[in-house]
């Protein structure tokens, strides 16, 4: 038995798997594997330096699949002939290895049986070694799918049988379906007529077991007749009567039909003796030499049953087994070659759809193929290009360089590459620089995505949309926002210096009522009230003298000298209400005990002073404020608190001093309080505010129903030694 040598170059990532094809190789001792590899990359350059005859491929591997690889082993290595070996089924995968340059596939689940036939198939045996070096291996050429090539394959399997001798028929039937499958898989992906596949299925079962007559019977919509048969061999007129008969009879299927209204295979093996077939589906099969009829279910991906494929036979009996076989294999095909046509009618329809929706879209969009051309301009897209007639097919760089600045050109391209390469999305709003100008008017948000095109590969798609009256918008708003906040700030700073002015002008006025209380109270001790007491000093003197001339004029003067002391009472009390000369002479302590003691005879309120020992003295304005603020404050109590009781604390801590002033009255109505706490309070308490902030301190209002709280701090220096307050003197 003479084998031709082969050189063979297994790709694949798993070692298992190559171990177990180097096993099952080594069954031709003739047959060499020349190299390993175990990625994609790793493939193309074990082609590259190796040559070999046959390429025996995964299609799942790291770096660069199977597919990818393909063609560039083919570049790489012209004369090597790929197979693809992979898990994948049969139909969803042999169009995509036809496409990428292979010449066969070959699921890994059928490997033990069909890979070697396969091999064989392919590659031309040696001459004998008569020629004294022996031959060359020699590769079988490729041909174009069809007839021509599955004859020649045929061939060349027969010529290799002659020279091996006499083989097993079980093995030469299930070689030569494998050949009738990859004949009319190809047939299939490569988008043949429906009704041509299918008749090819049909004539590739005759052909396999001849004597039988193939068909396929296709279901209407009604799921009531048959839509149409397609066959080889049937006669036309016996098709087209049967598709005007039901396929139900008397409210059950006829035999024959049973596998497209119940889904069910269906053997009749002798149609003039079955009493289930109606007299006409009876009469046409018999006048047409159909005796027995083998039928079986097609499905579609749903699980619903499209149509039927069945053998006639020309004598009544059973089919055997082969030919059960040969309806499985021709009702698998056939499904195959039905779900293709509705995925591609599917296809088309939907890019039917996606073409109107592309060309009325409201937003521009191009499409680009792996080699960065243009595939599709939608109509908004088209002024971006500018006045460039034709623009499908033209290179995108091209055009990209003419309209725009190299260096936006290259920045663009670079993103487009990027995605193409990676799959990564990219998105910018971004202002386009065209030719001669570093900037322009024009701003765009784009997005760019990468698709799968329909003839396999990737290409990619670029949504934009030209935003710029949005740009020139937002900038306008944001430069009149900007230049408001200007002025807005330029007016808050004026006011906050007219607040300050009028602060300080407030303090001043304060304090110039301050001096000027100091003053008259000075004043009406110095002057008023010396005068006062010397005239009560005259007038006790005369009150003496007078009772010695008469009682009447010694009551008169006494009463005078009363007037007198009242008068100086009430001056007195004047003056220390003013500004008690205490808190000049004795501090702050001294003259709150005073006050204190003084407002509480007048006006009943029980009032708690209590003071730190430590409190010193403070400096005189500070002294002066905190006195006024509690003036105020008891004040207000005894007017409008209606309290019997006040409490009073001042106490020195650390850096700041505390006062604090509390009663249990009525508390402040809500309305008057939010307004105080707003700043927007009477006289009186604006005024304690102002002197309170005067010297940086704070001063917080709080009041309920049960009682009003007021808590003053300042900061002073610690320690009780005097020192000088700020003045607006100064």
């Amino acid at each position: 038995m003479a084998w031709a040598c082969v050189r063979i170059l297994i790709a694949d990532d798993h070692e298992l798997v190559r171990q177990g094809l180097r096993a099952l190789l080594a069954s031709r001792p003739a047959w060499e594997v020349c190299g390993e590899a175990a990625d994609g990359v790793e493939a193309i350059e074990k082609a590259a330096e190796l040559q070999p005859d046959i390429v025996l491929l995964d299609v799942s591997m790291p770096r660069l699949t199977g597919l990818e690889a393909a063609p560039l082993i083919h570049r790489e290595s012209p004369t090597s002939e790929i197979v693809i070996v992979s898990q994948h089924d049969p139909a969803e995968m042999l169009p995509s290895a036809l496409e990428a340059g292979a010449r066969a596939f070959v699921s890994k689940s059928d490997i033990g049986s069909n890979l070697l036939s396969l091999i064989e198939s392919i590659v031309q045996p040696g001459s004998s070694p008569a020629d004294g070096n022996g031959a060359e291996p020699r590769v079988a050429p490729a041909a174009h799918p069809g007839s021509d090539e599955r004859q020649s394959l045929i061939g060349r399997r027969e010529r290799g049988a002659a020279l091996q001798g006499p083989l097993d028929p079980e093995r030469q039937r299930a070689e030569s379906l494998l050949l009738e499958q990859n004949h009319l898989l190809e047939l299939i992906a490569r988008g043949r007529p429906l009704d041509d596949c299918l008749r090819a299925i049909t004539e590739s079962v005759t052909r396999l077991q001849p004597g039988v007559r193939a068909a396929m019977a296709l279901l209407d919509g009604g799921e009531t007749r048959i839509e149409r048969i397609v066959s080889s061999r049937l006669p036309l007129a016996l098709m087209t009567q049967l598709c005007e008969l039901p396929i139900v009879s008397d409210g059950a299927p006829i035999p024959c039909s049973s596998a497209l209204v119940r889904g069910q295979p269906c053997t009749c093996a002798d149609i003039a003796a079955d009493a289930r077939w109606s007299p006409q589906w009876r009469a046409l099969c018999i006048a047409n030499g159909v005796r027995a009829v083998h039928a079986m279910p097609v499905w579609n991906a749903e699980g619903s049953v499209i149509a039927s494929f069945f053998v006639c036979l020309g004598e009544a009996r059973d089919p055997n087994a082969w030919e059960r076989d040969l309806v499985q294999f021709g009702a698998h095909l056939g499904s195959l070659a039905i779900e293709r046509k509705q995925a591609e009618e599917m296809l088309r329809q939907r890019s039917a759809q996606l073409e109107i929706l592309v060309d009325q879209a409201p937003i521009g969009v191009f499409l680009l193929d792996g080699e960065l051309r243009v595939r599709k301009v939608n109509p908004v897209a088209r002024p971006a290009f500018g006045p460039i007639p034709d623009l499908v097919g033209r290179d995108y760089r091209e055009l990209l360089h003419q309209a725009r600045e190299p260096g936006y050109a290259a920045e663009v391209l670079s993103i487009f590459r990027h995605t193409l390469a990676t799959g990564e999305s990219h998105h910018a709003t971004e202002q386009a620089r065209s030719r001669g100008s570093s900037a322009s008017n024009e701003y765009y948000e784009w997005h760019v995505d990468r698709i799968p095109l329909p003839e396999g590969g990737h290409g990619v798609v670029c949504y934009f949309r030209n935003v710029s009256l949005e740009v020139h918008s937002r900038t306008a708003l944001q430069e009149a926002r900007d230049l408001l906040e200007r002025r807005v700030r330029e007016r808050t700073e004026q006011l906050e210096k007219a607040y300050e002015s009028l602060r300080v002008l407030s303090m001043r006025m304060m304090q110039m009522q301050d001096e000027d209380r100091r003053r008259i109270a000075r004043d009406l001790h110095d002057s008023a009230g010396q005068l006062l007491a010397a005239l009560g000093m005259e007038l006790a003197s005369l009150n003496g003298r007078a009772a010695a001339l008469s009682s009447e004029l010694a009551e008169d003067v006494n009463s005078s000298l009363q007037l007198v002391q009242q008068l100086t009472q009430e001056i007195r009390t004047a003056s220390y209400l003013l500004h008690p000369p205490l808190l000049d002479d004795t501090g702050l302590s001294g003259a709150l005990r005073w006050y204190v003691a003084g407002l509480s005879k007048r006006s009943g309120i029980d009032i708690t002073l209590q003071l730190d020992e430590a409190l010193g003295r403070l400096p005189r304005d500070l002294e002066a404020a905190v006195f006024h603020i509690v003036q105020e404050s008891l004040t207000n109590i005894h007017r409008h608190s209606g309290s019997k009781t006040a409490t009073l604390r001042i106490a020195r801590t650390g850096g700041r001093l505390l006062l604090d002033i509390e009663d249990r009255g009525t508390g402040i109505p809500a309305d008057i309080l939010r307004e105080i706490q707003t700043q927007g309070s009477g006289v009186g308490i604006a005024g304690m505010r102002e002197r309170v902030l005067h010297f940086n301190g704070d001063i917080r209002i709080t009041s309920v129903n049960t009682g009003t709280r007021i808590a003053v701090t300042f900061p002073v220096e610690p320690g009780g030694a005097r020192t000088d307050s700020p003045s607006l003197n100064s």
